[in-house]
């Protein structure tokens, strides 16, 4: 059970039972230990007891969790599950203490793309994904990898921390962030599919949009230089918004020579590669 369903579900219980079931939080996880097992089976269907109004069971099995967990004890050692597969931590940036600041991104090429982020406490996630018959192509493929990248971000935590800042170089994807944190949580991506998924209780966007919407949710602006993707005539990918730009005045400017002195302000960013790696002498 993902930290946002337990959750979810632990809120339909009532004072007393929320406090003894957010205890054996823990165990709601998956795990390699069979008795570990055994106690978060004994969780689970007591949340599920409580999703319909069946208080009494959700007592018992509570009850039945706990003396499973006393008697066991922690004698097993916490295994990684497939929430934390492709996640570490860099050790010594273990220590800051600045305000927390994450960066997301994503990448396709062909048949297969891949996600990350970092943090500036030193967490970080890489995953690769192939192509799924659910997924859709073209523009709609990059943007919704964009925002699983941001999914796969929020669910390295139980609750995300307070403050923190989230930086994407996705304008379409931090728009659709915006639009969540707005309460328009139908907005989604042309192309996504809603059909149930066989490894998750919701799909990845939907609950996404459900976790971006709350309150206290985290802070999302735009990395700097983030790109907007635009179809070009005769493409089949999209490529970023002012690349043919660049080619427009690399094309036309001969190395030694002084490029041209209209050159968009939105390149200023650019300047230091564009000079070393084109040989330029000035730029204005």
């Amino acid at each position: 059970m993902r930290p946002d369903e337990f959750l979810r579900a632990l809120d339909l219980l009532p004072a007393p039972l929320h406090e003894r079931a957010l205890a054996l939080r823990a165990y709601a996880r998956s795990t390699r230990c069979a008795d570990c097992q055994r106690i978060g089976d004994a969780v689970r269907l007591a949340l599920t007891a409580a999703h319909y109004d069946e208080f009494g069971s959700a007592t018992q099995l509570l009850d039945s969790a706990e003396q499973q967990a006393t008697r066991h004890g922690s004698t097993c050692r916490p295994q990684p599950t497939n929430q934390q597969l492709g996640r570490g931590r860099v050790g010594r940036w273990a220590g800051t203490t600045a305000p927390l600041v994450a960066a997301t991104d994503a990448s396709w090429k062909g048949r297969a793309g891949g996600i990350g982020y970092v943090v500036s406490d030193g967490y970080y996630g890489l995953r690769s994904r192939g192509t799924g018959r659910m997924d859709p192509t073209g523009y709609s493929r990059v943007l919704i990898n964009e925002l699983r990248a941001v999914d796969f971000l929020l669910s390295a935590y139980e609750e995300a921390p307070s403050g923190l800042i989230v930086l994407l170089d996705s304008l379409a994807a931090l728009r659709y962030l915006h639009h969540w944190q707005a309460g328009e949580t139908e907005a989604m991506p042309a192309g996504y599919s809603l059909r149930p998924r066989r490894w998750s209780a919701q799909p990845t966007l939907v609950r996404l949009a459900e976790l971006v919407s709350r309150a206290a949710g985290p802070v999302l602006r735009p990395r700097q230089g983030a790109l907007r993707p635009r179809p070009q005539r005769g493409r089949r990918r999209p490529v970023a918004h002012g690349a043919t730009t660049d080619r427009r005045v690399l094309r036309h400017t001969p190395a030694g020579a002084r490029p041209s002195r209209r050159v968009p302000a939105r390149l200023a960013h650019h300047r230091p590669a564009l000079t070393e790696s084109h040989r330029l002498r000035t730029w204005r």
